[in-house]
């Protein structure tokens, strides 16, 4: 059993394997810090978990998925939920991606790197969390970061988030909150008990009406970042590239 600080929240996580610990470690508290959330992973969860991978997992992988679907179900009662998809910041705040698995989310990531180099931070490359404190949504790194790793211990302000999706020309337009609802109903957890799925959908409306989004049909090319970014951001792609070169 440890805690860490996560979306300035302490949970102590209650595991048997060491594979959380590890992947943790840049997180952790002292275990005398009151704790917000506990997490907990039964033997059975574990084992449903690992009949459902389809990649070898070992134990101590499963466990840690299930530990943090037990964080994830008890977010809604700190106004925060978790979100499958990507952050990145830009001259202190944080824009979002998500995408359909093999859309092109990550290579859309690491040009945004490869252009605008160190301004680009990663906050989370999969599983962020966004909080509401007040009217401000910041969106927070995690351990859970997907295969590339991609995660700091950083909150920053959302400032958008783009719906992702392939296309033969670049181009972005801005949804209505209507729009953008089913696109990110599959890309937020709810949890199952129904009172914690409510308060989620409420905190989803709460996002919708706070934050632009975006949907974004793209190549792999430049002129997509170029796309993206300055419709995001409201500032010069040319610019920000000289900035960082």
């Amino acid at each position: 059993m440890f805690k860490i600080r996560i979306a300035e929240l302490t949970a102590e996580l209650d595991n048997r394997y060491a594979h959380v610990e590890k992947q943790c470690q840049a997180y952790r508290v002292s275990a005398k810090v009151p704790s917000d959330i506990v997490a907990t992973a039964t033997e059975e969860e574990i084992e449903r978990e690992l009949a459902l991978d389809g990649e070898g997992h070992e134990a101590g992988y499963a466990e840690s998925i299930c530990l943090y679907r037990s964080i994830a179900s008890q977010l809604h009662t700190f106004d925060a939920f978790l979100m499958h998809g990507a952050v990145i910041g830009f001259e202190g705040k944080a824009y979002a991606f998500l995408a359909k698995s093999g859309t092109g989310k990550s290579t859309h990531i690491r040009l945004w790197r490869t252009h605008l180099k160190d301004g680009v931070l990663p906050v989370n490359g999969d599983k962020p969390i966004l909080r509401f404190q007040g009217d401000a949504l910041t969106a927070y790194g995690t351990p859970w970061a997907g295969k590339e790793g991609w995660q700091r211990n950083v909150g920053l302000p959302l400032a958008g988030i783009c719906l992702l999706a392939r296309g033969e020309a670049n181009r972005i337009e801005r949804l209505q909150p209507r729009q953008a609802v089913p696109s990110l109903m599959r890309q937020i957890y709810l949890p199952n008990e129904p009172m914690g799925a409510v308060a989620t959908m409420a905190l989803i409306d709460r996002l919708t009406a706070s934050v632009p989004i975006y949907a974004l049909w793209c190549d792999m090319s430049e002129e997509a970042v170029k796309t993206s970014f300055e419709a995001m951001t409201g500032l010069s792609f040319l610019q920000a590239k000289g900035k960082y070169q």
